[in-house]
């Protein structure tokens, strides 16, 4: 596990994601390494978008509640340009636990709905969170 972090560190993901694999061959519902090797495979290009989804399903299925899991396919949603449904995982994040990042992303993604009323309040939200982008983006999106 350490040898696959280091990996991803040097950003050689596919030998962090081949470590990560090893480990999930014996113990299949270790969530840190599911996580560590979604991440490492998101982080590989949109490419491999959809075998990081299949590691974030697992987690879910053993953690409805996982907000890293939720927040990856949301990720994966808005790299993805499907606003709605990361709007919906956003939600389902901020709803269990929000931070300033969920409602900055989730800001984004109404934005490009245009939903201007649903953007200005989660940006306001994010500022008064301290999101540290939230205050400049603030007027670039058109919100007081």
């Amino acid at each position: 596990r350490r040898r696959g972090d280091c990996y991803v560190q040097l950003a050689n993901y596919p030998a962090a994601v081949k470590d990560f694999s090893r480990i999930l061959t014996t113990k299949r519902d270790d969530i840190p390494t599911l996580l560590a090797r979604a991440d490492a495979n998101i982080r590989s290009g949109k490419a491999k978008f959809n075998t990081a989804m299949a590691d974030y399903n697992a987690i879910l299925r053993i953690d409805a509640k996982n907000t890293d899991a939720l927040r990856g396919i949301a990720r994966i949603h808005f790299e993805s340009e499907k606003w709605q449904l990361a709007v919906d995982k956003l939600t389902e994040v901020i709803n269990i636990k929000g931070e300033a990042g969920d409602y900055y992303m989730r800001a984004q993604c109404y934005a490009r709905l245009q939903n201007q009323k649903a953007c200005c309040a989660d940006i306001t939200k994010a500022e008064q969170m301290g999101h540290p982008e939230a205050a400049k983006d603030k007027m670039k999106l058109g919100c007081r």
